[in-house]
């Protein structure tokens, strides 16, 4: 899977990473081995989420969530919100 953050307007992809999905549907960084995923280079603000799967439509969250270098952000695209 992979896991893109798009600017704010959702025009511009700037940054993307692969991840695995867990069996509760959480998404896993492969390379360090943790759900919390990490953007290297990119500042805080708002982003769209978009995660992309070969077997399944893209999904995007519907407004742009607010992403820090301090604290981890819970986006859960189950929500009707989201």
């Amino acid at each position: 899977m992979l896991v893109e953050l798009w600017d704010a307007a959702g025009t511009t992809q700037l940054a993307r990473q692969a991840v695995l999905i867990q069996r509760d549907g959480d998404l896993m960084d492969s390379s360090a081995g943790s759900t919390e995923l990490q953007f290297p280079g990119l500042a805080a603000g708002s982003y769209q989420v978009l995660v992309r799967h070969r077997n399944h439509l893209d999904i995007r969250t519907l407004n742009a969530v607010a992403l820090n270098t301090a604290t981890a952000t819970l986006v859960d695209l189950g929500l009707p919100a989201t």
